[in-house]
């Protein structure tokens, strides 16, 4: 088993473009089925690509609550790092 990563500055995997995108989405609606709606997933669907990205970067990258979904320190930095990175691909 591989060690969990404890930094997002240390992956050397590459991460997907969908899900970033998908995780874009997700940090700015703040939960799971007006994220799903916007990018006509499931909401399974989009709980199992962040689930995927979460696992891939050894870190959580939202905390999870009744009232939906925050950004993580670690989620955050991602966020900040992603939106320049998607937008280039588009």
């Amino acid at each position: 088993l591989s060690r969990a990563r404890t930094n997002l500055t240390s992956v050397n995997d590459p991460i997907d473009s969908r899900q970033l995108q998908i995780f874009l989405c997700l940090a700015g609606k703040g939960n799971l089925k007006s994220a799903a709606a916007e990018l006509f997933l499931t909401s399974s669907a989009i709980s199992h690509s962040i689930s995927n990205l979460e696992a891939s970067l050894g870190v959580s990258l939202f905390y999870r609550s009744g009232k939906g979904l925050v950004l993580t320190p670690k989620g955050e930095f991602l966020y900040r790092k992603a939106i320049p990175l998607v937008a280039q691909m588009n």
